[in-house]
């Protein structure tokens, strides 16, 4: 069952490496397939099996400190942007650079909700199917 899951799973989280400034994405494949291999072999209350589920965690909790700080990164920019716009110009370079930056910030906001996303999904539909 859980096979089924991480073959969902695995392409999507993949597909998300290209845009992400980090490697979480990359960790949480990773731990996704090794977790996969361990439940083929031994149970839930495994060492083993534990400990992946610990590191799983801990990429879950950090995934949603980096969501947090993106969102203060984000309100930061725009706030500066702000300043900038009450003395000058949009064609000022610097107001033409802090609207790239702030771009830039939403789409990497963007990448770790939606891997973060992924990973409580994931994880959720795995604690079903272990628990039928």
């Amino acid at each position: 069952m859980f096979a089924v899951l991480v073959a969902t799973v695995l392409p999507w989280v993949s597909s998300l490496r290209a845009g992400q400034s980090d490697n979480s994405s990359e960790r949480l494949r990773k731990d996704l397939e090794e977790l996969n291999v361990l439940l083929e072999r031994y149970t839930e209350l495994h060492p083993a099996v534990i400990a992946k589920r610990q590191q799983i965690a801990e990429l879950q909790k950090g995934l949603s400190a980096a969501s947090v700080k993106e969102s203060q990164s984000l309100q930061s920019a725009r706030e500066e942007l702000k300043r900038l716009l009450e003395k000058y110009t949009d064609r000022r370079p610097a107001v033409v650079e802090q609207r790239q930056r702030i771009s830039l910030l939403e789409e990497r906001q963007k990448v770790v909700t939606r891997t973060a996303t992924a990973l409580q999904k994931a994880l959720a539909e795995l604690n079903v199917l272990l628990q039928t």
